[in-house]
């Protein structure tokens, strides 16, 4: 090791803060966030711009190799890039969206969903079990994610299918996980115990900001105010539930309104929640993903997040909670409709790739549980995506894994880079902020 060469990986990244710098690689996702003292800047980012032979007695050069920020000079880091997109395409564990109802007791400000009355037919139900049941020794394990409109309006579904995919995994010696997206109003006692018989685990409830924000932006089909009842069922959680393996998102979907009360948002939650490390935090700008609704608020759309992570980097002292920093991981901001063992699964018994393209099924799941897809529908979401030079040699390419949105190429638009760099900078220092980053 003494005499090898080492040159900086492709995948680095340095982000100026103040005196000091802070460096990312994102091969090995936030694991790889280091904080560089002042007074080690200049070395550290001479070591990042140069090949060097390997120098034992320089701590600083030590740690940038193992934290593979400094690679062997002979390794093909693109080929070990393309090794991690094919791993993760390829992932041998059944993942399924289960669309339980396009019923929504809700009518939120920026749906794109188009509500109906239909509930999971009998016949999808069984079919779906019959799939797993006939195909999960293909798989490492299950990972079931109950989904709407509104799952939990049709929580009886949810019992009776888990109780059949549980049983089958248990058999077969498999993993098996379930999560839940839901609103959280119907988030009761009682629906939350017979969740857990379910061994629904893993909770993603929105909430918008303030009370009075969110009361504005995520209100019931009357236009009734929804926040005081779901911050009550969150609470029972927290005050009634004894179990660790419990995980609950809160996530706030964010406009030009929210981000001049953050303080305020982060602080309520870090009052009722932050003590309780099974409940953490997760901030996404509103977007237009489609339908009539979300255009009346365009003027209101954030630009990017760069602000609000830097806000909630200044914020962080005042928090018990941890940033969700996903985009920073290995595949965090791929797109899972390019899983070749992913299916959303409709009302109806569709099935889809994406779940923002419902009205363009590749297949439809039978009773007896056979899978009728059309393999060219499903080979246009999982090609590889033709990439440009810029793709191929950007530092962020292993999170996005160069998967320009097939959703947006197969519609006829214009397929770009959606990731802003600043934005990325500043979730890297909010990262390292929060994420109690190693320190040269």
């Amino acid at each position: 090791m003494e005499n090898s060469l080492y040159k900086p990986s492709m995948f680095n990244r340095i982000v100026d803060i103040d005196r000091e710098v802070i460096i990312y690689n994102s091969a090995n996702g936030t694991d790889s966030i280091m904080r560089v003292k002042e007074e080690n800047v200049k070395n550290v980012k001479e070591l990042l711009t140069r090949n060097s032979k390997f120098l034992k007695d320089d701590d600083a050069y030590t740690k940038l190799v193992a934290g593979g920020y400094l690679v062997p000079i002979d390794v093909d880091e693109k080929a070990y890039r393309n090794m991690l997109i094919s791993r993760r395409t390829t992932h041998n564990v059944l993942y399924l969206i289960v669309h339980i109802t396009n019923a929504c007791n809700f009518r939120c400000k920026y749906c794109y969903m188009d509500f109906g009355s239909d509930f999971l037919s009998d016949n999808t139900q069984q079919g779906i079990i019959n799939f797993v049941k006939k195909n999960i020794h293909k798989y490492n394990g299950l990972i079931i994610d109950w989904f709407g409109g509104e799952p939990l309006l049709g929580v009886d579904i949810i019992e009776r299918i888990s109780e059949g995919l549980i049983g089958i995994c248990k058999r077969h010696k498999k993993p098996y996980t379930a999560r839940i997206t839901t609103n959280g109003y119907e988030l009761t006692s009682d629906i939350f115990n017979r969740l857990l018989k379910c061994r629904v685990l893993s909770y993603t409830i929105t909430i918008d900001g303030t009370q009075e924000l969110h009361d504005r932006q995520r209100v019931l089909v009357n236009g009734g105010p929804t926040f005081d009842k779901i911050i009550n069922n969150l609470r029972y959680i927290r005050e009634n539930s004894r179990r660790a393996s419990i995980g609950v998102t809160i996530r706030g979907n964010l406009t030009k309104e929210h981000s001049h009360e953050l303080d305020k948002y982060y602080s309520f939650f870090n009052e009722h929640f932050g003590d309780d490390n099974r409940f953490d935090m997760f901030v996404r700008p509103v977007a237009d993903y489609g339908g009539e609704i979300v255009k009346s608020l365009a003027d209101t759309f954030l630009d990017n997040m760069t602000d609000t992570y830097k806000s909630l980097s200044r914020l962080h002292d005042k928090l018990g909670y941890d940033a969700q920093c996903i985009d920073l991981e290995v595949g965090g901001s791929a797109c899972v409709a390019k899983l070749a063992n992913k299916f959303t699964i409709g009302t109806d018994g569709s099935i889809h790739k994406c779940d923002e393209m419902l009205e363009n099924p590749v297949g439809y799941l039978q009773q007896d549980g056979k899978l009728d897809i059309d393999p060219y529908q499903q080979a246009e979401w999982i090609e590889l995506t033709p990439n440009s030079v810029q793709c191929d040699d950007c530092f962020y390419s292993c999170c996005c894994m160069m998967e320009l949105c097939p959703k947006t190429r197969m519609q006829g638009g214009k397929v770009e880079c959606q990731f802003n760099l600043d934005e990325i900078d500043a979730e890297i220092v909010l990262a390292a902020t929060t994420l109690n980053a190693k320190t040269i």
